[in-house]
């Protein structure tokens, strides 16, 4: 986030000291070729920075609305879609069905609409995405030059430096040492060799 110009960072448990959580309301955006997506949002309509959140694989769950409810209260317009079109999780076996009914073009098209709800002259936009949304977070600041920043937290990553050439922005991935830091050194590797910028963040023993 402090690539978007803003010097509070947001953490998962708690939040910065003396800052509430923002107001979060229920969205609803046209699709293109019909249809709506659903998803929350908080902070200020014309805020200077705002972060699009993709959800894990449990959907838009009380931590979404945290996280969102978080980063509206430091100032940031935060959007997070619903890619399950109002349906979650409560179970890993309910999460892997719903994450594996998923349709990539439809994904893509959601996020689309997502950063164009939140792009506007001046404002920097970064992507959040945990977990499963991790991936579909970095494949939207690939397919968007929009997006200025994108943040990975214990999901997957691009790791070919051909298609990294395409970020617009620097990325920030962050994992676990006993989850997958192999992907956060191949990110490394492939963000050099493309000449971009990608942090790698491995909480040990986690």
């Amino acid at each position: 986030l402090a690539a978007l110009g803003v010097a509070d960072w947001v953490v998962m448990q708690g939040g910065p000291r003396g800052v509430s959580p923002g107001e979060v309301e229920t969205v609803e955006l046209p699709l293109d070729g019909g249809g709506a997506l659903g998803g929350v949002a908080a902070g200020p309509p014309d805020a200077l920075a705002a972060v699009l959140i993709v959800h894990d694989w449990f959907g838009i769950t009380e931590l979404t609305r945290r996280v969102v409810a978080r980063l509206g209260a430091l100032g940031y317009r935060a959007l997070a879609v619903d890619l399950y079109d109002g349906q979650a999780a409560a179970t890993h076996a309910e999460a892997a069905a719903l994450m594996g009914a998923l349709d990539e073009r439809a994904v893509k098209a959601k996020l689309g609409t997502g950063l164009d709800e939140l792009n506007a002259p001046g404002r920097r936009v970064a992507v959040w995405g945990f977990s499963m949304g991790g991936i579909h977070a970095f494949q939207a600041a690939l397919d968007h030059a929009s997006v200025d920043a994108a943040l990975v937290f214990y999901g997957d990553a691009i790791t070919e430096a051909g298609a990294l050439a395409a970020l617009g922005g620097p990325v920030l991935f962050v994992t676990g040492s006993a989850d997958n830091p192999e992907t956060g050194f191949a990110l490394s590797r492939a963000a050099g060799q493309a000449g971009k910028l990608a942090e790698v963040y491995i909480y040990p023993g986690a």
